[in-house]
């Protein structure tokens, strides 16, 4: 779990919502929600999209890159 001396990690939870394969390229998309304790103990809510970006190399699939929006 994600700490650290301004906050904490109270809940986390992903959901992929879809794949797109071409070639030697695939694209995941996701749905997050988090939960936070910041130190003034206030609960901060948030929750956006993350994008994968993997590539296949030798038969195996390799991460590229992310993107995230909230």
């Amino acid at each position: 779990a994600y700490d650290s001396k301004n906050s904490k990690l109270l809940f986390y939870d992903i959901k992929k919502t879809g794949i797109v394969v071409k070639n030697d390229l695939a694209i995941v998309y996701y749905y997050y929600i988090t939960e936070t304790l910041d130190a003034g103990g206030k609960v901060k809510k948030e929750k956006g999209k993350l994008t994968d970006i993997l590539v296949k190399e030798n038969n195996k699939w390799k991460y590229l890159g992310w993107s995230e929006t909230k």
